[in-house]
Parts: structure tokens; sequence; C-alpha cells
């Protein structure tokens, strides 16, 4: 007896061969599958052979019987397949309606590689905020710049949200301040949080800084400093220096005569256009000029602090006070980077800062 394959083929009889059926309620196969044969040919052991008809039905059949039949198995599921959208954890997901084949999942939710995760890092099957923007791209290259929730401290309790450049010169660019004036800002240039809500976009705007605590990113999670214009098509890095510390990094509180007496490293600082400039810098990242105002981040010209225009080693001036703070006086030339968005390096200094600093 042979069932057509298209249509849907007929139920079958209730006898094969004189012999009764025996209904079960034993649910389809989830694949299609189509079998045609004689049953005494197919390999089969004597004994019973189940098989599954399109209304669920079973047949026992002696495999010893040499029967001519075709079966064929529904293709259909019994149960819908697992959706992205049912409140469930199901198929691929790891977590409820993402992860795998689905959406990717909030910082918090379940996961099994970074990739489950948006904007963030898996980690113990968690989703995680990135400490940086390197260690995001690290981890998704195709994660795209712009706007990105970062734990800059590592502990979890401080998460701001900065601009994250993951295209230029590698990508995985963080964010951590941008100046354009001069202020006495020594106590919380890039050690305290200051204006954020700029720190979503690169543009440097006219008259204001803001800037991100970036300390520990320095510290513990970066390895290159860059300095740049808004759209980072001009700009210089140089690799942080050795020695430095969560607690003294980027502090003029440390004073001058600690930070004059510590070692004057040299460095490379490389421009966006391959040129170079061997500069100095030191375990805390200060300019150790005495009347340089305990400028930072800072390279200088020599191991004295001096600073020159057209050169690749520049600072950034955080005191305005001529007085003596933390043993540093201003004689305003340690304002000594780029003016505006296209003169690079800038020609002078002693002139007003417009600048973006990266940390990678």
């Amino acid at each position: 007896m042979s069932y057509p394959a298209n249509p849907a083929p007929p139920r079958l009889s209730h006898e094969i061969d004189g012999a009764p059926m025996v209904r079960d309620t034993v649910k389809p196969v989830r694949s299609a599958l189509v079998v045609g044969c004689l049953l005494g040919g197919c390999g089969f052991t004597p004994g019973t052979v189940r098989e599954h008809a399109r209304d669920d039905a079973a047949i026992d059949i002696d495999a010893e019987q040499s029967i001519d039949m075709q079966i064929v198995i529904d293709a259909e599921p019994d149960a819908a397949s697992p959706s992205c959208n049912d409140g469930m954890q199901d198929g691929t997901e790891t977590d409820i309606d993402c992860g795998g084949k689905c959406g990717q999942c909030a910082i918090g939710a379940g996961c099994g590689q970074s990739a489950d995760c948006a904007a963030g890092i898996c980690e113990s099957t968690a989703c995680r905020v990135p400490v940086s923007c390197d260690e995001l791209h690290t981890a998704q290259p195709l994660v795209a710049s712009g706007a990105i929730a970062i734990d800059a401290t590592g502990t979890g309790s401080s998460v701001i949200t900065t601009y994250c450049d993951m295209v230029t010169d590698g990508g995985g660019w963080t964010l951590v301040g941008k100046v354009d004036g001069k202020y006495d800002m020594y106590t919380s240039w890039l050690v305290t949080n200051v204006n954020t809500g700029a720190m979503t976009m690169p543009t440097i705007a006219a008259g204001s800084f803001a800037c991100i605590d970036a300390v520990t990113l320095a510290v513990d999670h970066a390895t290159t400093i860059r300095l740049s214009n808004s759209d980072a098509s001009r700009w210089v890095k140089w690799p942080l220096p050795a020695g430095r510390a969560t607690g003294t990094f980027w502090h003029h509180s440390v004073g001058y005569t600690t930070i004059n007496g510590a070692t004057q490293g040299s460095v490379t600082a490389t421009g966006w256009d391959n040129t170079t400039s061997t500069c100095y810098q030191n375990q805390y990242g200060v300019l150790n000029w005495a009347a340089h105002g305990g400028a930072y981040p800072a390279t200088g010209r020599n191991t004295a602090g001096n600073t020159t225009g057209s050169d690749w080693c520049m600072s950034i001036g955080t005191q305005t006070n001529t007085s003596s703070v933390d043993g540093f006086t201003s004689n305003g030339n340690q304002f000594d980077a780029p003016i505006d968005e296209t003169t690079w390096p800038n020609t002078a200094y002693n002139v007003v800062p417009h600048v973006a600093v990266w940390l990678r």
C-alpha cells in the first residue's frame, strides 16, 4: 500500500495485511523524512517497528512482513519554534528573549560571550559595563563609535557615559576630557567628573571644559594618551609613564618639590602625520617647571620641563593663578597645545588651548 506524497497523505487504514493497527499518542518528528521501502529489505531485524503517521497514530508491524509502503513523517513541529519575544528563555537565548540568535542583552543579563551583550562585556555569564572603550573594542570589534557607558574607576558604582572612538588609529579610544580656554582646574581636571553631559560627543565647545575621573583608567586600563581636535583628524599620542599610581598620577597636590625630584624620562610623541618628537615626562604626568603651574597631561621639551611651539611635546595648563599653589606659580607658558581644529602642532606657547584628551 502506498501513500501519495502530495497532497498530505491520508490517514493509515485500520489494518495492514489483516493486522490491526495500534493507536498511540507519539508526537511527530520535527524534521521532514520520507521512507519508502520493502520493510523486509531495509535492514530491520525481526521484531516490532514503530513509525508515526500524520495524525499521531502509531502502527506495530512485524518487521518480517514484506510490505511495500511509504511513510511520510510530518515536517511541522507540534509546537511553535522558540521565539525572541515569547517572554521565556529558550532556544539559544542566554537570558529572556536575548542573546544567542536573538538581540543582544542588557547589562546584568545572562550571556555566553560578549557578543550576547549590548555594548558590554560577558564575565562570569553576566553582561557588565566595560571599563574602557578599548576593552569593549577588543571584545566586540564591530561596535561603532558613539556614546557608551563605561566603568572608568572599575568599581561598578561610578558608571558614566562618554564618547568612544572605535575607528581612528586602530580604535578603542576613550574620551576623558576636552577644554577650550584657560582655567584654574588643577583640583578637578581629569581627577573628578565635570560637565559630563558634554562628554557624549567629541566636539570641543568654545569657552568650557569637561572631563571624567580618568585616573584609574589611565593607571590600570590604558597605556597610551592622545590629544586631538574634535573629529580626531589631527592628533598626537605618547605612551603613559612607568611608575604611575592612582593616588598620585595627575595630582597637582603632590607638589612641585616631589614632581621635580622625579625621574624625567624620554618618550616619543607621534603625530597624526607620523612625524615625531622626543619629549620628557615623569611618573606623575605633571610638568615639572616651577612656573608652569603643574600642567597636565604634559610632556616637556627637556628634563627641566620647558615648553616650545611647533613640536609634539605638549602640555595643558591647569593653573592661571600666579600665586604659589602646591609650590607652582604660573607664567602662562605651560599652555602649550593647539589653539584650533587645524593648527597642529601649535606654533607657539602661552596660547589658549582647544583640545580633547583620550586614553587607550
